[in-house]
């Protein structure tokens, strides 16, 4: 719980510093913070640095609470729930991460004391989740659409 809220407040602090408003003008538009004077390359890699530091961490942790960790822990169930935790989570709110992480730890528990009727819930929580919570996101140019697609003519050259 330590480790935590440790970095919740080290991530919460480092957004709200000059490097963390750089982290968030290279998310919305690279080539606008680039023209802003935001050196693309060192914001980038100190992004790399600090998400390595924080997979480091947890896997440091996951270490010490299973005091054994091996590839067979690590299953394609395992993989999808980290994956729902953070797109749960969403993008630039450190509470909402909590709270994504909280429910889905506690979904599995949740279903085995409660029977069989939840169980088949679940299938059903988790595409919800991955599904439709990131729709708040904001657009990136992932969302777009393609650059290939041709539009329609309007008005007088329409007839053409």
């Amino acid at each position: 719980m330590l480790a935590a809220s440790r970095t919740a407040l080290f991530a919460a602090n480092l957004f709200r510093s000059r490097v963390g408003r750089a982290f968030l003008a290279i998310c919305d538009q690279d080539i606008a913070a680039e023209a802003s004077g935001v050196n693309l390359f060192r914001y980038k890699l100190t992004a790399f640095a600090v998400s390595s530091f924080f997979v480091g961490m947890s896997g440091a942790l996951i270490a010490h609470y299973r005091t054994i960790v091996t590839w067979e822990r690590f299953t394609l169930e395992v993989s999808i729930l980290y994956l729902a935790m953070v797109i749960g989570g969403g993008l630039g709110s450190i509470v909402d991460s909590f709270l994504s992480a909280s429910v889905i730890t506690l979904l599995p528990a949740l279903i085995a004391t409660s029977g069989r009727a939840l169980g088949r819930l679940r299938g059903r929580f988790l595409v919800h989740l991955i599904g439709g919570l990131h729709q708040d996101q904001p657009k990136t140019r992932l969302s777009s659409p393609p650059a290939g697609k041709i539009r329609p003519l309007q008005g007088a050259g329409a007839a053409l």
